[in-house]
């Protein structure tokens, strides 16, 4: 459950695209992998999982969600097919989840390969530094990440007004994006270690956060757009 649930917050909410409101599960060589996307974000998550035989399905995202809300968060789930619906079974607990039609997209393709680390961090220290972003801009609007002398600089500004936050940091001097700080921060919510390493290969280029089981980018912004 815990591992759906780091992949469906990058779901999207807009109905006018229905493949992007589901979670792509595809089952193949002993594998599980979870995606979202909404054009935006993607996260992904796969896993080393016995299967008996090779399975895509797109369930909705929200029912999803709804199906895993009656399930501890910690719960461990069973995952399978029936009359092309998503069956999760846990414990005494059986939902099934209708499926939306069509196919996904290849998200692995959207993932860039190997791409430079630009600056590695304290996850919790990033994740609080963000928090207070959310003070004086609750509707989590963008903010510049920029690193100077050791230190990811972020400058925040609002209606509420104008504030920096630095995070103790290793990475390119000079290196600076534009980013939506709840995108950020849902992201290195569904990665795992105390320090993460933030991957870029241009100002304009997608953000990469990785874990050994997970990948989650977020795409630029535009200042121009603030």
């Amino acid at each position: 459950a815990a591992t759906i649930r780091k992949v469906s917050y990058a779901a999207s909410k807009d109905e006018t695209r229905p493949i992007l409101t589901g979670v792509s599960i595809v089952g193949a060589n002993n594998k599980i992998t979870f995606s979202a996307a909404d054009g935006f974000r993607l996260a992904t998550v796969t896993l080393d999982v016995p299967i008996e035989r090779d399975f895509t399905i797109l369930p909705s995202a929200v029912l999803l969600a709804e199906a895993l809300a009656v399930l501890p968060k910690a719960a461990i789930v069973e995952v399978g097919l029936a009359d092309m619906r998503l069956v999760v079974t846990s414990g005494d607990s059986l939902i099934m989840v209708n499926t939306i039609p069509g196919n996904a997209p290849d998200f692995a393709r959207l993932i860039p390969v190997s791409p430079p680390v630009m600056a590695t961090v304290d996850s919790a220290a990033l994740l609080r530094a963000i928090d207070r972003i959310r003070v004086i801009d609750a509707d989590g609007n963008q903010s510049r990440y920029t690193i100077e002398s050791g230190q990811m600089v972020i400058y925040a500004t609002s209606q509420k007004g104008d504030a920096t936050f630095s995070v103790a940091c290793e990475g390119v001097e000079g290196w600076s994006i534009w980013l939506n700080d709840e995108y950020l921060r849902q992201a290195l919510r569904g990665v795992e270690g105390s320090e993460i390493q933030i991957k870029n290969v241009g100002s304009m280029e997608v953000v990469v956060i990785q874990d050994v089981n997970s990948t989650h980018l977020v795409a630029p912004m535009n200042p121009t757009e603030r």
